[in-house]
């Protein structure tokens, strides 16, 4: 994700910055994901927030990782409560129907290997250069 979308959300989300840990990729690696998921990412944070605001609780929870794996979004998380999983694994499951690129409905797809989610366009012109 470009740094100044990566930015926009530290702003709006302080709490989702990352901690000085000698073992936390967040903090060496940020949001390793494509521009086309920052929507996602937005919507579950905003979630998070509400949980928590329900729940009269102060925002705890760590990342240890925002990523792609396997075509989807993957987040590993320190310190958090059970329901932040369950928020997770329904971001996870709407990556899966997003284009990692550019936003539009997208699909799982194979390419030399490699899991991503793109659009037929993006899919497209990512095929023709040969960069996946």
């Amino acid at each position: 994700m470009r740094k100044e979308l990566q930015q926009h959300l530290l702003d709006r989300f302080p709490w989702a910055k990352a901690q000085p840990r000698i073992d936390n990729l967040w903090l060496r690696y940020g949001f390793d994901i494509g521009d086309g998921w920052y929507n996602l990412i937005c919507d579950l944070f905003s979630e998070i927030e509400e949980l928590y605001r329900a729940k009269g609780l102060e925002i705890s929870l760590e990342f240890a990782q925002i990523k792609q794996k396997f075509g989807a979004l993957t987040i590993y998380t320190y310190k958090t409560l059970p329901e932040v999983y369950d928020l997770i694994r329904k971001f996870q499951a709407r990556s899966l129907e997003v284009c990692e690129k550019c936003a539009d409905r997208g699909r799982l797809r194979k390419q030399v290997g490699w899991w991503i989610t793109l659009c037929d366009s993006c899919f497209d012109r990512l095929s023709r250069k040969d960069c996946i």
